[in-house]
């Protein structure tokens, strides 16, 4: 059985959702929001995982201290994946930028060897 993109996303969303939803461990919780939040950044998806999530932090599934922790976990997670993408941006401009290193540079450089 192959899966299409879109499918494989929803099956990974779904998948992810579910942690949140039955693990006990708040480790494994923290690392299902920070798919999620890296999902809904992803081209094509859209902010369908973040209203998945923001759907489910609002049911009455779990206590209201349960939910009050998770929303605060799903915000981390959301800002880590947000900041990780501003970095690997500036990351990846730094490294399309010419270095300037003159022919005397590399002269004096080759001297000193």
């Amino acid at each position: 059985m192959t899966l299409s993109p879109g499918k494989f996303d929803d099956t990974v969303v779904s998948l992810a959702l579910h942690v949140v939803a039955s693990s006990a461990q708040s480790f494994l919780q923290l690392k299902a929001f920070e798919l999620l939040a890296v999902m809904s950044r992803k081209a094509g998806l859209g902010s369908m995982p973040s209203q998945m999530v923001d759907e489910y932090l609002e049911s009455d599934r779990w206590s209201l201290e349960q939910r009050d922790k998770s929303r605060v976990q799903w915000e981390a997670m959301s800002m880590r994946a947000l900041q990780f993408e501003q970095f690997r941006k500036r990351i990846r401009n730094e490294l399309r930028k010419p270095t300037i290193t003159s022919f005397a540079d590399k002269v004096l450089r080759a001297n000193q060897s």
